[in-house]
């Protein structure tokens, strides 16, 4: 692929994380909840650990798509990693019942 098709995807991508955080930032905005939204690229779990750092985080609050046991062992849970490597505390939000 080319370098400007690798920008354009680089961009795209980051329209869409702009759209899938958007009634997040704005609910704490309404709430006064201070935040900062951080996009890391790379392998999720050492890219989290490695902003927390950066940033003096205070809370990480990570999602949890509730993918089971066996699931979880094969493909590695990115919650249940910065819960036990994280130097801040993290709040782990599950998915919402189906």
């Amino acid at each position: 692929m080319d370098p400007n098709g690798i920008k354009q995807e680089q961009e795209e991508a980051t329209k869409a994380l702009a759209t899938l955080v958007e009634p997040f930032i704005s609910a704490c905005n309404s709430t006064g909840v201070e935040h900062e939204v951080i996009l890391v690229r790379g392998d999720p779990r050492e890219a989290l650990l490695e902003a927390c750092l950066h940033h003096n985080v205070n809370l990480l609050v990570v999602g949890s798509r509730g993918l089971g046991t066996v699931r979880r062992a094969l493909l590695g849970s990115v919650s249940t990693h910065m819960v036990h490597h994280a130097h801040c505390p993290v709040l782990v939000v599950p998915t919402a019942p189906r």
